[in-house]
């Protein structure tokens, strides 16, 4: 089995750009010129750093913000106002 060519420190700074200031493993590999497949692994072995909220629920939020975007109703303030109306065809006669 080889030797790591980098260090403790580099590993942890490298998962560190991941986690806590969530930059995408794509963007990080390309920026390091290393394989996507050493900083899933880093990441994995310095856990997850990040600082959670405490008390949010995020899958409840996630529920919430996705009922928002299927609305299908009205807008909830008259187009009318921003000079918008109804498409032409709408109007009758």
């Amino acid at each position: 089995m080889g030797t790591s060519n980098y260090s403790v420190e580099f590993k942890r700074d490298a998962a560190h750009q991941i986690t806590v200031r969530g930059y995408p493993v794509r963007e990080v590999s390309r920026r390091l010129g290393m394989s996507t497949h050493f900083l899933y692994k880093w990441v994995k072995l310095f856990g997850d750093t990040a600082p959670r909220q405490p008390g949010v629920d995020h899958e409840a939020e996630n529920r919430r913000l996705a009922s928002r975007a299927r609305y299908d109703g009205p807008a909830p303030w008259p187009l009318s106002a921003f000079g918008h109306g109804p498409p032409a065809s709408v109007h009758p006669g």
